[in-house]
């Protein structure tokens, strides 16, 4: 990690894996992820059921199942927005966002979803203002993206949680080889992204990483 003051003077900090696609609108933004775990298909539980039954004698049966079999991957970071915040979040209200999970080696190709403006939502009591935060949800998967301003040390700061289910992944989870693993957070003006390392590998197949 490296320390750049820009020509007006504003320190910032550049974040390694981190793309900007800087615009006059905003300062200097970047995504740093604190964790990543993408967990493979979960079985659905099932279990006979007695169905048009005369007697014990005469009975069909037909399989209930409970339970979804479909992956899931979880991210948590934060977006360093210096003095952009609002403005920040306010596009993310508008434009919406898309939020992914993918492997540096680029072999493994992960997941992406699309957040449309629809979709996103301001946080707290004033619907009015973007000024807590933002909420988006995917109608189809339940999928959710947080963005919820936080101030540390007299600075603002974008809390990032992107929680993805009902996925169906081309392969659930990439090898420990294929890690770190890469969280992506894009909106209209910002392509931001960073690496999480070190990786584990769960007997269940669940693979965690985190910084």
């Amino acid at each position: 990690m490296t320390r750049k003051t820009t020509p007006g003077g504003l320190a910032a900090i550049l974040t390694i894996a981190v793309v900007l696609l800087a615009t006059p609108a905003f300062a200097q933004i970047t995504l740093t992820a604190d964790s990543a775990t993408v967990s493979p298909r979960r079985q659905a539980v099932c279990e006979d059921t007695r169905i048009d039954c005369q007697s014990s004698a005469d009975c069909a049966f037909a399989k209930a199942c409970q339970g979804d079999a479909l992956d899931a991957w979880v991210a948590f970071g934060e977006v360093s927005t210096d003095s952009a915040t609002s403005a920040f979040i306010r596009e993310v209200d508008r434009d919406g966002a898309t939020v992914s999970v993918g492997a540096s080696s680029g072999t493994w190709t992960g997941d992406s979803i699309v957040f449309d403006g629809g979709d996103c939502s301001p946080l707290g009591r004033n619907a009015d203002t973007s000024n807590n935060g933002v909420r988006c949800k995917d109608p189809v998967s339940g999928s959710l993206l947080i963005l919820r301003t936080r101030q540390r040390a007299g600075a603002e700061y974008v809390k990032l949680t992107i929680r993805a289910k009902h996925r169906s992944l081309e392969r659930p989870t990439p090898t420990i080889a294929e890690t770190p693993l890469e969280v992506g957070l894009d909106t209209t003006s910002y392509t931001l992204s960073d690496g999480v390392t070190p990786c584990r590998e769960s007997p269940n197949g669940r693979l965690r990483c985190k910084n």
